[in-house]
């Protein structure tokens, strides 16, 4: 059970990415080309993720927040970048304020 409580927060996270990743494209058709021809998106600039997470850097949730940054960004050819901000950096270690942060857009 204790195990589910530490990962439970990274594949919530690992989820709400993979979502804004379903919602993207890496491909664009030309303007005045067919359906076929395709246009790579690589010249797009990088989509930057801030994950914040409320526990410290020497936690397993650190690591698996490390794991998830070089999978994701791996996976995405570069598009998307992954900030990661351990102990509620971005909130000043309020956690009130941290899940606001997540509910208004500001962290992912």
């Amino acid at each position: 059970m204790k195990i589910i409580r530490k990962l439970l927060p990274v594949l919530l996270a690992l989820a709400m990415v993979l979502g804004l990743a379903a919602c993207g494209s890496s491909t664009a058709t030309t303007p005045a080309g067919s359906d076929t021809e395709t246009v790579s998106n690589t010249n797009a600039a990088a989509q930057e993720l801030k994950l914040s997470t409320a526990w410290g850097e020497n936690s397993s949730v650190q690591q698996g927040a490390e794991k998830f940054k070089e999978l994701l960004e791996a996976a995405s050819d570069g598009r998307f970048t992954v900030t990661i901000y351990p102990s509620d950096q971005l909130a000043s270690g309020n956690q009130i304020s941290a899940i606001e942060m997540v509910q208004t857009g500001a962290t992912e």
